[in-house]
């Protein structure tokens, strides 16, 4: 297992909880792991960083077993202390839910780039929808691991629980439902059309019971030069991908001129570096806006006129000519479509 840099490895921290229920449960043995290219030793180095092509492996792997069904949830539920990576020691010194998952979403590329999370609240309610990129190869036993670990983070660090609305998975029902029952409650809808947690709003004001603003300063300042590091491994167009997301999440102003002086460069250096990647930052910027429209509308109750201005249209006719672009549809029928497939699923 060779460390390596840059938005396409993942922390080692992702990986060694997986890797030792599987070897207790003898789902996997240290041969398996010597075929992955995963060493053991290297698993205590909790700065290091491993191929994201590995870790897809293990997984699919692990998934093949037939005692794995629920390894994904066992793995998630189960918080070990002594895996608790970089991104993970940041959010436990966060002063409220909110600002720990806020940090955890925002920065998640510590962990893993590929794991697409969006926080979204309405008046009673918030949502947390979450993805994996497109054709990477994850399992739905990963997806399992990723949803149920939050839940396990959110209550370790309030200390209290959280009650899950409703939750949304966007594979098959399994066989068993009991493990899903207990992590997520009795209301659960299967073959969504997204991965999605609902919960009281409230619960984002609860505090983190581990805050300190002096070590929280610290970890971050680690934090982002980690960041810097990985981003100087990472090629110019998914730097600029990844400032685009930042952005929109973040509600901020977009611009070629931001995101080249976000990256310290000219605006012609950015041009001719994204030319050399065969794309250009009108295809990039409107590849995420094309993604983020169709999540936000999912996983929001947001009026579209909201969401368009999230998105940096100056006006609603521009969003709705793009979206019918992408899509072949107005905003408004999608969403209506999206949300009678949810009421006939569940």
């Amino acid at each position: 297992m060779t460390q390596q840099k840059g938005t396409d490895s993942v922390s080692i921290a992702a990986a060694i909880d997986l890797i030792q229920l599987c070897l207790a449960d003898n789902i996997l043995t240290h041969q398996d792991l010597e075929q992955l290219n995963i060493s053991l030793g290297r698993l205590t180095e909790l700065t290091d960083r491993i191929p994201e092509a590995d870790f897809i492996a293990l997984w699919q792997k692990v998934a093949q077993h037939k005692k794995s069904h629920d390894i994904g949830l066992r793995v998630g539920r189960v918080i070990n202390p002594n895996a608790k990576g970089l991104l993970a020691s940041w959010i436990s010194q966060a002063s409220s839910l909110k600002e720990a998952l806020n940090i955890f979403i925002e920065h998640i590329p510590l962990m893993n780039a590929s794991e697409h999370w969006l926080l979204s609240e309405s008046e009673n309610t918030c949502a947390l929808t979450f993805s994996f990129t497109q054709d990477k190869g994850y399992p739905n036993l990963a997806i399992e691991r990723s949803m149920s670990s939050i839940i396990a983070w959110a209550e370790l660090l309030s200390g209290k629980k959280i009650e899950i609305l409703k939750a949304e998975f966007t594979f098959p029902q399994p066989q068993s439902l009991e493990i899903f029952h207990s992590t997520f409650g009795r209301n659960i809808s299967f073959n969504c059309h997204k991965n999605c947690l609902i919960f009281n709003n409230k619960a984002l004001a609860m505090p983190i019971m581990s805050s300190n603003h002096l070590l929280k300063d610290i970890i971050k300042s680690k934090a982002k030069l980690a960041l810097q590091d990985l981003n100087s491994a990472t090629s110019i167009d998914q730097k600029v991908s990844l400032l685009l997301k930042e952005l929109i999440n973040n509600q901020q102003p977009i611009s070629v001129t931001i995101i080249s002086d976000r990256l310290n460069m000219s605006r012609q250096t950015l041009y001719r570096e994204l030319k050399e990647h065969n794309t250009d930052f009108k295809s990039l910027f409107d590849s995420i806006r094309k993604e983020q429209a169709a999540m936000l509308l999912r996983s929001q109750n947001e009026s579209i006129d909201t969401i368009s201005i999230k998105l940096g249209y100056k006006d609603n006719s521009s969003f709705y000519k793009a979206f019918k672009r992408w899509y072949g549809q107005p905003p408004a029928l999608h969403r209506r479509k999206f949300n009678n497939n949810d009421s006939i699923s569940t």
